[in-house]
């Protein structure tokens, strides 16, 4: 949990206060449109911050079982 909430905050930083200066130098736009899409980025950042680490869990645990099979 905290990884996905390290994440989305990292996320949040970089959308709001590094990439709107990116933007204005190449482009001159400003960050105010954007606003809605790098809310839903950032949650979608989470989500895959959770999904992977239930499945690095749940990778580990079938490795632990087939390691025991193995091993009797």
């Amino acid at each position: 949990m905290r990884a996905a909430i390290a994440t989305m905050v990292c996320f949040t930083f970089f959308s709001f206060v590094v990439l709107p200066f990116i933007f204005y130098y190449f482009f001159g736009l400003e960050g105010g449109d954007w606003s809605p899409i790098y809310s839903g980025m950032i949650l979608l950042s989470g989500i895959i911050a959770i999904c992977t680490k239930m499945l690095l869990e749940e990778i580990s645990s079938l490795k632990e079982k087939v390691d025991e099979k193995i091993s009797k």
